[in-house]
């Protein structure tokens, strides 16, 4: 009788634990599928590579983004893009891929600090859309002096600089060139008038030597944003809310 008490106990021993294991194994797997809801359809990590944004973000600096934005039409806003914003942009056709390779990639490139893609294993950044700055609306006329845009906002005669106009605070910078530089070599720091359609954004880097944006690529339609940037959330003494 003590033998099958024994026995009993035994048993019941291993059934607490298999079920313990159960519970905490279900549990760590709706852990897992929030933080890859999360990472899909909330918030998702970019690594700058580039000087692009200087001085405002450096190289190697991540960013949260969130596609919770008032550009796209298949998932619920919290807000719309302003003047001023920084977003991230496909300003050509995305490489299509699955659902389930994109939650992947995602999360692989998020913990390993955008250093492992799926998508690109060979090199991250030549896949990654472009971090750039909100400078004309749709509607606005913009025309460009000496790196700096000028904006008539749809219905207005009046322009303003992209700084006038913007809520948000930010600096340009201008890399000198040398004194034989062909002006017409490289981004433009001058262009004449353009108007923007109702469904098009004007789109430049805050480093206006070197980089690539509206002013190579053209007005790029509101499709093409991806999402905001949020937050800087590396390096930690960076830590910025946009």
């Amino acid at each position: 009788m003590k033998m099958r008490k024994n026995i009993d106990y035994s048993y019941q021993l291993r059934k607490e634990l298999r079920a313990r294991i159960k519970r905490i194994a279900l549990a760590l797997c709706g852990v897992i599928a929030g933080l890859l809801l999360i990472l899909r359809f909330v918030i998702f990590p970019v690594r700058i590579q580039s000087f692009s944004m200087e001085p405002n973000i450096s190289p190697n600096s991540l960013v949260f983004v969130t596609p919770l934005v008032g550009t796209r039409d298949e998932l619920p806003v919290i807000k719309a893009v302003e003047r001023g914003d920084v977003v991230l942009v496909y300003p050509s056709a995305r490489s299509s891929s699955s659902f389930l390779m994109d939650v992947l990639d995602t999360t692989i490139s998020f913990l390993t600090f955008r250093q492992v893609s799926l998508v690109n294993p060979r090199h991250l950044s030549s896949l990654s859309p472009a971090i750039v700055r909100i400078a004309g609306m749709p509607g606005d006329r913009v025309f460009m002096k000496n790196h700096i845009l000028y904006v008539k906002p749809a219905g207005e005669s009046r322009a303003a600089t992209e700084f006038e106009l913007s809520e948000k605070k930010y600096n340009t910078i201008v890399q000198p060139f040398p004194t034989d530089w062909d002006s017409a070599l490289g981004v433009a720091g001058d262009f004449s008038e353009i108007t923007l359609g109702g469904n098009q954004f004007f789109l430049l880097c805050d480093n206006r030597s070197t980089s690539m944006d509206s002013r190579i690529w053209g007005p790029v339609p509101a499709d093409a944003i991806l999402g905001k940037v949020w937050l800087r959330y590396f390096p930690l003494n960076r830590l910025t809310k946009f």
